[in-house]
């Protein structure tokens, strides 16, 4: 019982990395792309826009 508890453990840790890996490459694939086209957007800007549409 104690091995399928362990295993599935870690199992669980090396999927929560991958994903984690996954999520840090898209982020600076994003930010990349966002240089290379010289676009980019304060965090203020997307809070105000996202809260207008909230207010719809």
């Amino acid at each position: 019982m104690n091995c399928t508890f362990v295993e599935e453990a870690l199992k669980a840790n090396v999927t929560r990395r991958q994903h984690q890996q996954a999520f840090i490459a898209r982020g600076l694939a994003s930010s990349a792309l966002a240089k290379q086209n010289q676009e980019s957007y304060s965090a203020e800007a997307v809070l105000a826009e996202l809260q207008s549409v909230l207010n719809q």
